[in-house]
């Protein structure tokens, strides 16, 4: 009898060990599974190119829900934030963060232990709207259209896919705001080229622009 209590007794402490022992790993996992919903996440800021909106909002997931637990900076500027469902509103004024040689808004948020980084552009920054022809050969003169290149020809560079991942440089033959010509270089293939194109008197500050689809060289 003494022995069959005994057996009872290490039976049922077994169970309450054994439940003791799941409850403790599914509150670790659900513990875990927690922690990785709270990492901070940035999806978007909008506008893309500031074009005189008074604010700019940064979409994403966790970012704060107190304004006071957030540090945000653009351009090493600090800003308060106001947290809302969407992410963070971010008030900014336009001559504090472009001029005729800053195009790029770097922000940069700290919230939750985490830093985080993302990137809004001034309306006048460079891009490029299309190119033609877009099949070409070695020697062709290509158009490339866009708003707010450099117009100085020797403040614009355009580099070219070479052979085994080099790059080479092509000539340039005309250059305006919104249209740059270039020669396409001997030994080019076809992929992606890219514009370099300056902001003020050297191409140190710059933007680096690709087109949307590749050139195809004959």
């Amino acid at each position: 009898m003494k022995n069959e209590k005994q057996s009872i007794l290490v039976h049922t402490t077994g169970i309450f060990f054994g439940i003791l022992l799941i409850t403790t790993i599914f509150g670790s996992c659900t513990k875990d599974k927690d922690i990785m919903v709270l990492v901070p996440i940035i999806d978007s800021i909008t506008p893309k190119y500031y074009a005189g909106r008074p604010e700019a909002t940064v979409h994403g997931k966790n970012l704060g829900q107190s304004a006071k637990d957030i540090t945000v900076t653009i351009n090493g500027i600090r800003i308060q934030p106001t947290p809302v469902s969407v992410g963070l509103v971010l008030p900014y004024a336009n001559e504090l963060v472009f001029n005729d040689t800053t195009k790029v808004a770097k922000v940069k948020i700290l919230t939750n232990g985490y830093d985080l980084e993302g990137v809004f552009f001034s309306n006048t920054y460079p891009k490029i709207q299309s190119f033609s022809p877009e099949i070409a050969k070695e020697g062709q003169e290509i158009t490339i259209s866009g708003e707010y290149f450099n117009a100085d020809m020797n403040k614009n560079l355009v580099v070219f896919p070479g052979a085994k991942e080099s790059v080479i440089s092509g000539v340039i033959t005309y250059a305006n705001h919104e249209t740059i010509k270039v020669i396409v270089p001997k030994n080019a293939v076809t992929g992606r080229f890219y514009l370099v194109t300056a902001f003020g008197q050297t191409l140190k500050n710059s933007a680096k622009l690709d087109p949307s689809k590749p050139i195809a060289i004959q």
